[in-house]
């Protein structure tokens, strides 16, 4: 499962459907992960709600990882 961090860089994956405006477009994290009824979710700019950390590739680590 992806170790997201805020202000990382992904992408939707397919283990979930993806809306056509929303395939290989980038989101920047903007939330720590935390447990949604079993399941592990992260908040996404632009999009409402969290989204499953399973279903996100991760295209570019945040600068800030360690500080």
């Amino acid at each position: 499962m992806l170790d997201a961090r805020i202000g990382d860089i992904v992408i939707m994956n397919n283990k979930y459907y993806v809306p056509k405006e929303k395939q290989g477009k980038e989101f920047e994290v903007v939330s720590e992960p935390w447990n949604l009824c079993g399941t592990m979710v992260v908040k996404l700019e632009g999009v409402r709600g969290g989204y499953a950390m399973d279903g996100l590739d991760l295209i570019c680590r945040s600068e800030s990882e360690g500080k």
